[in-house]
């Protein structure tokens, strides 16, 4: 119970005011559906609906910027690049993880092999400078062509911040 409440049923109750998900689910133990009845759920043909129909690396024509955003997490980086048309239209041609993984289903805390692996010896600090200095280095030397226009280069890479924080 926290200094301005009487009681904790008001300390309950406060939290349900504020999030009724979260009273349910930590309080509870007993969490509630975050789906509404009027929410709809992707099926394979919505799925499919929404892919480009171009192949990993393929840049359509139109397309004139390229750019790359990483997530870093403590063990592994996770990449995605982007082509763009001038009508904001959006590709995206290639997406992975530093250091790459060897299976198919992963996350950040059960990747292996991990920045440390791979940084032996560097610390967190260094091994995550180093996978960056390493990825962002392949991502710009890549060599990328549009379809039939001729050569495009990454222009920009933005890189999160946020790592400690997971």
């Amino acid at each position: 119970k926290k200094k301005h409440e009487v009681s904790a049923i008001q300390h309950a109750m406060n939290h349900w005011l504020r999030d009724d998900v979260f009273f349910a689910t930590e309080c509870q133990n007993d969490p509630l559906s975050i789906i509404d009845d009027d929410d709809t759920r992707l099926d394979r043909d919505a799925m499919l609906e929404k892919l480009s129909g171009f192949k990993r690396f393929e840049i359509p024509n139109d397309c004139q910027d390229v750019t790359a955003f990483i997530d870093c997490h403590k063990g592994v980086l996770f990449y995605t690049v982007m082509a763009w048309s001038p009508t904001f239209d959006g590709y995206v041609i290639d997406y992975g993880t530093y250091p790459p993984q060897q299976r198919p289903l992963y996350n950040h805390r059960n990747a292996k092999p991990t920045l440390q692996q791979t940084f032996r010896g560097a610390g967190i600090e260094g091994a995550l400078y180093k996978g960056l200095e390493a990825l962002t280095k392949k991502l710009f030397d890549r060599k990328m062509k549009r379809m039939n226009v001729g050569r495009i280069e990454l222009s920009m890479c933005m890189i999160d911040a946020g790592w400690n924080t997971t």
